[in-house]
């Protein structure tokens, strides 16, 4: 179906286009150029050197306004909600891809045993290499390195031994926090340590920002419920992949 949609030239005005969509503002940068109609919203950025493609919206507007735009503008790669993902032309649906949740919430979780532990840790390189040793021990395949530009800053848990836990506050969205690289150490598990630092950070973090956002893989069940039981709300089950 041909359809006729609005330019938007920065993030800001895709996010007013989206009513300010908590999904929609967590993942526009200032940078970000979009596409409305009626019932959906399309953008463009640039991330980690790709051009990414999101949208949100009613699943039969949003494929359509996706297939549009990316016939002018072919992007690298999609994230999408499944229901936009799955009623797109053939061409532009990954062949790998991965699936996972999109979180967020905007009220202060419950106290959790263990949070007198956590803290925010050092940025400087001594911090640094600690955070990288329990990444390369506990999360070896996580995406959110030190090195990353759009991490903020780092929390966890100290032990007398090296950090016990971790997390990132990331994002591509300066006012929208987005924790990512949640671990705790092997040794360590079962304890509610992931719980416990990840309520503290983001009770600490909501009272600068409006809500607070992260992603966790689809399948991840028992981590799903910790977030669920912190206040966390997953509104959107989403897919991402590059195309050829």
């Amino acid at each position: 179906m041909s359809i006729s949609y609005r330019f938007l030239p920065d993030g800001e005005s895709v996010r007013a286009a989206s009513e300010y969509a908590p999904f929609v503002t967590s993942f526009t940068a200032p940078d970000a150029v979009g596409y409305a109609v009626d019932g959906a919203v399309a953008w463009r950025r640039v991330f980690h050197g790709r051009d990414l493609l999101l949208a949100d919206g009613d699943p039969v507007t949003a494929a359509a306004l996706v297939a549009a735009v990316a016939a002018e503008h072919r992007p690298t790669r999609l994230s999408l909600p499944r229901p936009i993902m799955e009623l797109l032309p053939a061409e532009l649906r990954p062949e790998r891809f991965g699936e996972w949740r999109w979180f967020y919430t905007d009220t202060a979780p419950e106290p959790q045993p263990g949070e007198e532990r956590a803290a925010w840790l050092p940025g400087d390189e001594a911090g640094k290499a600690a955070i990288e040793r329990l990444l390369d021990e506990s999360f070896p395949d996580a995406s959110t390195r030190t090195g990353d530009g759009h991490v903020k800053r780092w929390f966890g848990i100290p032990g007398e031994d090296g950090l016990v836990g971790c997390g990132a506050v990331s994002g591509p969205a300066e006012d929208v926090p987005f924790l990512a690289s949640i671990t705790v150490h092997p040794g360590a598990r079962r304890q509610g340590l992931a719980a416990a630092m990840t309520a503290w950070a983001t009770r600490d973090l909501l009272r600068e920002f409006p809500f607070v956002a992260l992603g966790s893989m689809e399948g991840e069940d028992a981590t799903h419920r910790i977030y669920r039981r912190l206040g966390y709300r997953d509104t959107h089950a989403l897919i991402s992949g590059s195309l050829s």
